[in-house]
Formats: structure tokens, C-alpha cells, sequence
């Protein structure tokens, strides 16, 4: 895979993850319990992968990172989203 010199900076990215879940810890939304980051509250991202890229502290496709118990993706939700979205328009 070829990245562009145009791609976005991969440190200002981290920072800004880093920065995300250091203010949800100060909102006592995660707890930090020996590394082990936890969330004491519920708390809406704009979007799965924000969401889990906050979690996993990088670049992450929440569409297909977050899994129920029986490993299946948001992706089969994603489809309803949009089939939903066309029928309201």
C-alpha cells in the first residue's frame, strides 16, 4: 500500500485519541484501573469507529471493530441505517 505525502499525520492523530480519552477519564467517564480503561458511564460518539479508535488508541473501522457475543459486526446494522434513511427522504 502506497501512502501520500498528503495522508493525514499519524501523531497528530494519537495526540488527538490520547487527548479524547485523558478528558473522558478527567469527566470520570473511563476509569483507569492498572492500565485497564473501563467506562463508568455511557457516553455517545459520533461514530462507531471514533468510538473504538478512543478504545483501541488508533485509526480503527468501528463498522467491523465492535462485535456482539457471537462475533457478528455493525456492518448488517450499517445497511439497515441506510435502507432507513432512503425510505424517511
Amino acid at each position: 500500500m502506497k501512502v501520500l505525502k498528503c495522508h493525514r499525520n499519524y501523531k497528530q492523530h494519537t495526540y488527538y485519541l490520547l487527548t479524547k480519552r485523558e478528558n473522558l477519564i478527567n469527566e470520570n467517564i473511563v476509569k483507569n484501573a492498572n492500565g485497564k480503561y473501563t467506562f463508568s458511564k455511557n457516553h455517545l460518539f459520533s461514530s462507531p469507529s471514533q468510538a473504538a479508535a478512543v478504545v483501541l488508541e488508533r485509526n480503527a473501522n468501528g463498522w467491523i471493530e465492535w462485535k456482539n457475543i457471537v462475533g457478528a459486526t455493525l456492518i448488517p446494522l450499517k445497511g439497515r441505517m441506510l435502507s432507513e434513511a432512503e425510505f424517511s427522504a
